[in-house]
């Protein structure tokens, strides 16, 4: 490695370009419904999803910078790391639809995929913890309580098809991630 590199920066690299992906692939998808707006049936529930993971993909990135801090990278614990944006791609792979062949139901689309993205995002926090074990970072503290409270709020998003449960739910949850990210991550981990 060269004398002015470090592993932080070495790595980042890896974890930016999925992280990238999974941004592009997320405004992809939300340029494609406003290019065939006409011939699809919106749903408020599954754009607002969209809109807070475009959010979370954002502070994910802004809080990796905490992670030039660690002092000695294994392969496990950098598989850990790259393990969150893996599962931003594919939940922005499909919270909303890639390709449009007609009138398309957006709600029908979200219920149809319900079961994949509510379990893909209830790892997120768990890789979390995970990372932080692994790191010897482990505390409870705000933010691992918050994401241990959406990851019980998401679970009954996953349990359930009622769909008065997931208006309030995503209502919910836009509250918790809004707080999370004025209480946790207004200036630059690190």
């Amino acid at each position: 490695m060269h004398p002015s590199a470090n592993a932080f920066d070495y790595l980042i690299i890896l974890l930016s370009i999925i992280l990238g992906l999974a941004i592009a692939t997320l405004l992809g998808n939300f340029a494609r419904l406003i290019d065939n707006r006409e011939r699809i049936k919106l749903y408020w529930v599954s754009v607002l999803w969209a809109i807070l993971l475009f959010l979370i993909q954002i502070q994910h990135w802004w809080s990796e910078y905490a992670l030039q801090s660690v002092a000695h990278w294994t392969f496990g614990l950098f598989l850990l790391v790259l393990l969150t944006p893996v599962g931003l791609f594919l939940l922005s792979s499909i919270v909303l639809p890639q390709t449009i062949d007609g009138n398309e139901d957006i709600e029908a689309w979200y219920y149809r995929n319900r079961v994949w993205f509510f379990s893909i995002w209830m790892t997120l926090p768990l890789i979390s913890f995970a990372k932080d074990a692994v790191n010897g970072s482990f505390a409870w503290n705000l933010n691992n309580g918050l994401q241990l409270i959406a990851f019980f709020l998401l679970g009954t998003a996953l349990f359930t098809e009622n769909r008065r449960a997931h208006a309030a739910l995503v209502i919910v949850l836009a509250a918790l991630i809004f707080y999370y990210l004025v209480a946790l991550f207004v200036q630059l981990p690190g």
